[in-house]
C-alpha cells in the first residue's frame, strides 16, 4: 500500500471517495470489497453520495478505523470512465488484452490494482448501454454507480491527468466487452432443435436426474450460494434447460420464465442489434 498516494487533481479535488474493507462473503466464500462511509465508519453505498467524502476524509478514516483501503466513486455528471483490466499482469508484464488496450490509449492516468495484477484505467467520455463486463477477457467498464479501490501505485510514466476519449472506449467495448450476439440466420437455424418432451415431463426428468438438486436450487431461483451474480446463474439454468430441450429456444425461454430466476431485466433490450437480454442468454 502506498502510504501517501498521490492522484491527479481533477480526481482528488472530488468528493467522491469512500473507504473499503477486505470482509468474507458467507453465501460465496469469497472475500469482497465492502465499501464504507469516511463520516461514521458505517458502510456506505456507491448510489448514495451522502456515503462518500473528500479524498483527505477517506485516508484519515483508513487510519482510524483500521480500513483495507480507499476508493473513487464514479459518477455520471463528472463523465469519468474506468477501465478496469483484471489479472492482466504477470511479472509485472502485461497479457494480450493489457497490451493491446494500452497501446491504443492517450496519455492518460493509470494505476495498478491493490492485487498487483491488475490495471485500472480512467478516460473522459460516454459508454455504451451494452453491457459493462466481461469476465472471459477480464475487462470491465464503468461510469457511474461503482467505485474503484485505488492506492495511487501508477502504472510505468502513465500522465498524470485524465485524458478525454478520442474512440478507445468505442474500441475496448466492442473488442473486449460486447457480446457477440447475432441475428438469426439459416446457420443457426441448423443449432436449433426441437423437444421431443412437453415443459412438465422437461421438469419432471430435470429434477430426477444426477444434477437435479442442482437445477432445482436455479429453478427456484436460490443463486447466492454458488454462483457470483444472477447473470450467471440466468445462464446455467439455460445450459441445463438447452440439454433437455434439444435446445428448443422457444421451450427455453418459456419454461425459465416460469422459474424464480425470472425477472423484468430478461424482456430488456440490451444490445444493439435489438435483442433482451433473454433472448441473448438463450442464444449464447
Amino acid at each position: 500500500m502506498v502510504q501517501n498516494p498521490t492522484f491527479p487533481q481533477e480526481l482528488a479535488a472530488l468528493p467522491n471517495w469512500l473507504c473499503w474493507r477486505s470482509e468474507r462473503d458467507d453465501k460465496s466464500h469469497r472475500n469482497t470489497k465492502v465499501p464504507y462511509n469516511p463520516h461514521t465508519g458505517y458502510k456506505a453505498l456507491p448510489t448514495d453520495p451522502a456515503t462518500w467524502g473528500t479524498l483527505e476524509q477517506a485516508l484519515l478514516a483508513r487510519g482510524k478505523y483500521l480500513f483495507t483501503g480507499i476508493g473513487f466513486v464514479f459518477t455520471g455528471e463528472f463523465g469519468i470512465i474506468g477501465i478496469d483490466i483484471d489479472n492482466c499482469l504477470q511479472d509485472g508484464q502485461p497479457n494480450e488484452v493489457a497490451t493491446d488496450i494500452l497501446a491504443k490509449l492517450p496519455p492518460t492516468y493509470i494505476e495498478i490494482s491493490p492485487s498487483g495484477s491488475g490495471l485500472h484505467i480512467f478516460l473522459r467520455g460516454r459508454l455504451s448501454s451494452d453491457g459493462k463486463k466481461n469476465s472471459k477477457t477480464g475487462v470491465e467498464m464503468y461510469g457511474d454507480a461503482r467505485y474503484f479501490t485505488m492506492i495511487g501505485n501508477h502504472w510505468r510514466d502513465c500522465a498524470d491527468e485524465i485524458a478525454h476519449d478520442s474512440g478507445t472506449l468505442e474500441m475496448i467495448h466492442s473488442t473486449y466487452i460486447k457480446p457477440k450476439v447475432q441475428a438469426k440466420s439459416k446457420k443457426k437455424a441448423t443449432n436449433q432443435g426441437l423437444s421431443t418432451l412437453t415443459d412438465d415431463r422437461l421438469l419432471e426428468m430435470a429434477c430426477a436426474a444426477k444434477d437435479g438438486s442442482s437445477f432445482d436450487l436455479l429453478w427456484r431461483g436460490d443463486w447466492q450460494s454458488k454462483y457470483k451474480s444472477q447473470s450467471e446463474a440466468d445462464f446455467a439454468l439455460c445450459c441445463k434447460l438447452a440439454f433437455w430441450s434439444n435446445r428448443d429456444d422457444g421451450q427455453m425461454n418459456r419454461i425459465f420464465r416460469q422459474s424464480g430466476l425470472m425477472r423484468p431485466k430478461w424482456n430488456t433490450r440490451h444490445y444493439s442489434g435489438g435483442a433482451t437480454y433473454g433472448e441473448a442468454t438463450v442464444d449464447n
